[in-house]
């Protein structure tokens, strides 16, 4: 029987505690054992308070185990569960638990289970519709190098979410900076002031640096909504910084930021942010992300886009811009490539 308390998972056999399981390990016989998990939260080690390795897995790729692994307390009362002999920890791959009951060899991923000796689920995927076309009893869509499947039905890329951390933390220390400059200016108003002088220069710095902190507070807040959309799939894709960047809706199903920085790549996100509150995404024949309606409203999502990509790194940008209201619409008239041709004269057509 189990009854699952909070983050602990209490094991009873034949009405009497057996096993405590939790996230950090668990404890048999009054004695805690530790779980050691790669960055993928695959359990590849199992060791006692002392440090001691009680259990050392390898695994292939897609979670089958190696024939080094090893399982030192497999016969050892203390861990052993009546329904699993051979092994002590039943916790493997993915940090899922390892079901041998009627000679089976699965893995428990909530949504359903999976067979690593096959590199299938034997059930189709419950979100199948979001990745189509791909097959829907593949493990992370072929690819357990990069993704992870936490539920068995939504995969993740552990790239992605790496990223965005960092890129997110770079966000904080941007606006930290710039509300630091914020406050230079405050105590040179105060200065200033007491001495008679004009303060007039001062004020337009304040409003030039909260106008830009205001750009990346919106532009995290968006990451994050982003980070929760149970609907899409987004990974990053680097491009050559001299050609295009795009969204692009790829044949797996995952929608491609094209970066080649960080600065465009919250220039590409913004868009995506535009689209999803205006109505959901529209595609071209190519797969390749359109904005939809009219050119006042295509020019005003570019200039939000620059205005981002413009406040985070000042000199990742296509012109010199000394203060963040100067990207207005004749600015983006007179965007030129680097061939000398005006990048939005359509928009600004009749």
């Amino acid at each position: 029987m189990n009854d699952m308390r909070g983050f602990a998972l209490l094991t009873k056999v034949h009405g009497a505690l057996w096993r405590v399981d939790t996230p950090a390990g668990y404890i048999a016989s009054g004695r805690m054992h530790y779980y050691i998990r790669d960055h993928q939260g695959n359990v590849r080690q199992v060791t006692d308070s002392d440090g001691n390795v009680e259990q050392d897995n390898h695994y292939y790729p897609y979670g089958m185990l190696m024939g080094e692994s090893s399982d030192i307390l497999a016969t050892a009362r203390s861990g052993r569960n009546p329904l699993l002999p051979s092994r002590a920890n039943p916790y493997l791959y993915g940090g899922k638990e390892y079901l041998t009951t009627a000679g089976a060899n699965l893995l428990d991923f909530t949504a359903r289970t999976y067979d690593p000796t096959i590199l299938l689920f034997h059930t189709p995927d419950p979100l199948r519709d979001k990745y189509l076309p791909v097959h829907s009893y593949l493990y992370c869509g072929a690819n357990p190098i990069n993704r992870i499947d936490p539920t068995g039905k939504d995969w993740k890329d552990d790239k992605v979410k790496k990223y965005v951390k960092r890129l997110t933390g770079k966000m904080d220390k941007k606006v930290e900076h710039l509300e630091k400059d914020v406050k230079k200016c405050e105590n040179k108003i105060a200065n200033l002031s007491q001495k008679g002088k004009d303060t007039t220069k001062e004020y337009k710095k304040i409003e030039n640096l909260k106008a830009q902190i205001n750009e990346l507070k919106q532009s995290k807040n968006e990451i994050e909504q982003l980070g929760a959309d149970k609907d899409n799939t987004y990974a990053f894709r680097n491009v050559d910084a001299n050609g295009s960047h795009r969204v692009v809706k790829g044949k797996d199903g995952v929608i491609y930021i094209e970066k080649s920085s960080d600065a465009l790549a919250l220039h590409e996100l913004r868009h995506i942010a535009q689209s999803k509150s205006s109505g959901g995404f529209v595609y071209d024949e190519k797969g390749v992300m359109r904005q939809s309606g009219l050119k006042n409203t295509v020019i005003r999502n570019e200039l939000s886009a620059y205005r981002i990509q413009y406040s985070f790194d000042k000199y990742d940008f296509p012109s010199r811009v000394d203060d963040i209201r100067q990207i207005n619409n004749l600015w983006l008239y007179e965007l030129k490539d680097s061939n000398g041709n005006r990048l939005y004269e359509y928009l600004h057509t009749e």
